[in-house]
């Protein structure tokens, strides 16, 4: 059992994004925000990785990297990641660092890395998304 983790919620409109947030991800009716501190964490592996994606979200920060965030979710809460939670983090300007495995949601991307053995063995661009000017596998030569 992980110990109630405090959630950064300085001010009411914290309190009020946590709690949509934790609606939104199908934990606000086992966790609730208590003192600035999520009520518990005795919850599934899944409901866990929410709670530390809303915690994630509040903090604000440029960059945030999410490794394998959804192995651990029903399929409804994996969509729900993929196609509204991470467009949301980049219009708000973040930089996302997704690790994945489910070329389902590959197309999500605007750049596709795979790795090989802790190598990069290839680069591309999703179709439909704008190449960019710069390639990183080239940056590696």
């Amino acid at each position: 059992m992980m110990s109630a983790r405090r959630a950064p919620t300085q001010d009411a409109e914290h309190i009020r994004s946590a709690g949509e947030l934790m609606r939104r991800l199908g934990v606000a009716r086992k966790v609730h925000l208590v003192d600035g501190m999520f009520s518990t964490t005795d919850v599934s592996t899944g409901q866990r990785k929410r709670l530390a994606l809303v915690h994630a979200w509040l903090e604000d920060r440029p960059v945030v990297m999410f490794d394998e965030w959804a192995a651990d979710q029903d399929p409804e809460f994996r969509s729900v990641f993929y196609r509204e939670l991470l467009p949301e983090l980049k219009r708000e300007g973040k930089t996302l660092i997704v690790v994945s495995h489910d070329d389902r949601y590959f197309d999500a991307a605007d750049r596709v890395i795979r790795m090989s053995a802790g190598r990069v063995v290839d680069e591309f661009v999703p179709p439909g998304k704008p190449k960019s000017s710069r390639s990183f596998m080239a940056d590696l030569r």
